[in-house]
């Protein structure tokens, strides 16, 4: 009986030193302009999700994958459609990388990086520069 108990607590040591480490990424999207934002997220011309920020507010958005490699992109569709104050709006697009100046679906435009092994923490912060942007291009 102690031959096979022991047997499963190495077995079990084993294992556990055997699996892949969790890799988590965490992508903060803050709004620090003076306006309401609405995120209209889209593929293939399908709405897929949105996010409302009021002013100083923000979300998390949480990752986490097998091994270690690149963090995974904050969001997988085509364009993200920006709207301030429920009138001026402006596009973030993989295709158009001519507007916005600062693009939420590119990896460069995030601040951050590694923190930790298998951590990742990044932020997107939208500003008055943001809004001033979509206004001139309305």
């Amino acid at each position: 009986m102690k031959k096979i108990l022991i047997f499963f607590l190495t077995s079990i040591i084993i294992y556990s030193s055997c699996k892949d480490k969790v890799t988590t990424t965490c992508y903060s999207i803050i709004n620090n302009s003076d306006h309401k934002i609405a995120l209209k997220m889209f593929n293939a011309g399908n709405i897929i999700d949105s996010l409302f920020l009021i002013k100083n507010d923000f979300k998390d958005y949480h990752y986490s994958y097998r091994g270690k490699g690149e963090p995974m992109p904050f969001f997988f569709g085509d364009s993200i459609d920006v709207v301030y104050d429920d009138t001026i709006a402006i596009i973030h697009t993989r295709l158009n990388l001519q507007l916005p100046s600062k693009n939420l679906l590119l990896m460069e435009d995030f601040s951050g990086g590694e923190i930790g092994d298998y951590e990742y923490k990044y932020e997107f912060i939208f500003t008055e520069t943001d809004y001033n942007e979509a206004l001139e291009h309305q």
